[in-house]
């Protein structure tokens, strides 16, 4: 599978599933997993869509950092997004430490994405010229 699919499939399931727990919210007139559906969207849907459009539009120089940066960063938000789930649907604290470590694999995530984006070697690509 590309880099890109990866990316974009991850993207299109966590949009899915921020539907559904958006639904399943508004049925039930309850919106305290709120905080967790927000996170579900944004990281799940919009950041690994945003990697993967990246990754589509600049070619991958480094293929195993671009899918160490993709794996850590599902790992990031899923581990984050259903601690955090936990912690808001049970009322109890015991997966607060989870949401750390979910936190850390989501900055690790963007940080190894940032080293692929300021060091993709675009710089030494030759211009084409342009048609007479």
């Amino acid at each position: 599978m590309r880099i890109e699919k990866y990316c974009v499939s991850v993207a299109a399931i966590s949009a899915l599933c921020g539907m559904s727990l958006g639904i399943f919210m508004a049925s039930h007139h309850d919106f305290a997993l709120a905080p967790a559906h927000a996170h579900l969207n944004l990281l799940g849907w919009v950041s690994m869509a945003l990697y993967g459009l990246w990754y589509r539009g600049a070619g991958i120089v480094r293929p195993r950092l671009a899918w160490a940066q993709a794996i850590v960063a599902t790992l990031g938000f899923v581990i984050m997004v259903v601690s955090l789930g936990l912690v808001l649907a049970t009322g109890k604290p015991d997966y607060e430490a989870a949401i750390g470590v979910g936190a850390v694999f989501t900055v690790l995530g963007m940080v190894l994405f940032l080293v692929q984006v300021v060091t993709d070697g675009s710089h030494v690509r030759l211009a084409r010229p342009l048609p007479a």
